[in-house]
């Protein structure tokens, strides 16, 4: 149960940051894209 617990929670962080960060990117990383 606690696996179950650690492994939900790690998954949730990892999928709220990626969407954070698709919502909310940071300013340096517009800059930061190689555009070819």
């Amino acid at each position: 149960m606690d696996l179950a617990i650690a492994a939900f929670y790690v998954a949730y962080a990892f999928t709220f940051n990626l969407a954070y960060d698709r919502v909310f990117p940071l300013q340096g990383w517009k800059s930061a894209e190689v555009t070819s």
